[in-house]
């Protein structure tokens, strides 16, 4: 087996497709469709748990969200040159650990950068965000949870 970047080939080129396909699915959903419509299709098709009756994920969880995280960042601002990948990237993250059944919430918050309003979406694991930069609470605004 070869491993590179964490990813392990022959085995994750079906977790990279996999990402890849539900990358191209949320991309044109959410062209058509409002976010609180797909953050409760995804919630009612999965089973989500509520804060008081989560488990924390475990170390083969957090790997596999890792991954997911890299390579949906790699296919968006790699192959699909975005340069704002986190909308899509926190609901194929949702999709993966709803269906697994984690405490996850997609948050997407706003903030003021002089004349500008800038957004940015990310996935709270047990309270807590996925992957971001240290702060990211204090700098933006919360506009919608789900």
């Amino acid at each position: 087996m070869w491993q590179y970047k964490g990813y392990s080939f022959p085995r994750d080129i079906y977790l990279l497709a996999w990402i890849g396909g539900l990358l191209l699915y949320y991309d044109c959903l959410i062209r058509f469709r409002p976010l609180p419509e797909i953050l409760k299709r995804i919630h009612s098709n999965n089973k989500v748990r509520l804060e008081s009756d989560s488990k924390p994920p475990t170390v083969a969880q957090l790997q596999t969200m890792d991954k997911i995280y890299r390579g949906a960042t790699f296919w968006l601002t790699r192959i699909g040159r975005s340069t704002r990948p986190c909308l899509r990237r926190s609901l194929v993250l949702y999709h993966w650990s709803a269906a697994q059944g984690l405490c996850t919430r997609v948050v997407v918050g706003v903030r003021k950068d002089g004349s500008d309003l800038l957004g940015h979406s990310w996935l709270m694991l047990d309270g807590q965000p996925f992957n971001e930069e240290p702060g990211l609470l204090d700098r933006y605004t919360v506009f919608l949870e789900g």
